[in-house]
Parts: C-alpha cells; structure tokens; sequence
C-alpha cells in the first residue's frame, strides 16, 4: 500500500527535486514557472487533493462557461474550479494514493496548470524554442 510521504518522494524524483518539503499536517507545494503555486495536502491515509489559485473572475460569461464544464465524474484527476471569496479561480483535483504514481501526479499538475493558464490567459515563461502555445506540458514545465 502506497502512503502520502511515498506519492511525494515518487513525485519529487519525477520532477527532478530533492524533496518536496512539507509542514506538519503533510502540506506541501511545488511553484511553476514562477507564478502558480500547486499546493498538495492529504485527505486522509487514502486520499490527497492537490490544488491552486488562479486568475481571477472576469465575468458572468466566464463563470458560466467554466462551471458548465465542473460536473461530476466517476474519473480519478479530474480538475475542478470554484471561486474564492475574492472571486478568484480555485482549481483542484482529488485522487486515490493507491491509484496515483508520480508520473499521474505530474500530469495533473500540468493539467492544474494548463487550465490556469487558459482562465487567466496569462502565458507561461517558455524556452526559446517553444512555439507560442504557451500552454505548459509536463516536459517543459519550470519547477
């Protein structure tokens, strides 16, 4: 059985740090290409959310077609959005430890990112070579 502490390390290793440090409820975050912070944290002994802030609101024509995509799944790393009481985006997923590798972790980082990127069409810090996407993806993404 696969604990938090183990996801981390595993998750660590996939994004080439050390360790991700965390406090003493198992709250720890990974900042991306200097702007958006990935926090994660344990449910319980079985799940763990990971989560971030993004842009903020620009309009009822953005809430009503960001939540209209927010239903339920029955799939593990879906991202979900809700608003802050700043009217900020808060995105997250849920997962199952067990069901969860590092390398899943990291995709759904990147997706945590992609849509923080496309809510506050903020372009990311890219290589030179990139094209000019500015979506991240888990090859390029600066930690």
């Amino acid at each position: 059985m696969r604990t938090y502490s183990s996801l981390l390390e595993e998750f660590a290793t996939e994004l080439g740090l050390e360790e991700i440090e965390t406090n003493e409820l198992g709250h720890g975050a990974v900042t991306i290409d200097k702007i958006w912070v990935v926090h994660l944290a344990p449910i319980n002994e079985k799940e763990l959310v990971v989560f971030m802030r993004a842009g903020i609101l620009t309009g009822q024509s953005q809430l009503y077609d960001i939540l209209r995509k927010n239903l339920f799944s029955p799939h593990s790393g879906v991202i979900r959005c809700a608003l802050d009481k700043d009217d900020h985006w808060l995105l997250w997923s849920q997962l199952n430890i067990n069901d969860t590798s590092g390398t899943k972790l990291a995709s759904v980082l990147t997706s945590l990112v992609d849509k923080a990127v496309t809510i506050s069409c903020e372009p990311t810090m890219k290589k030179e070579d990139e094209d000019d996407d500015h979506r991240p993806s888990s090859s390029h993404l600066l930690v």
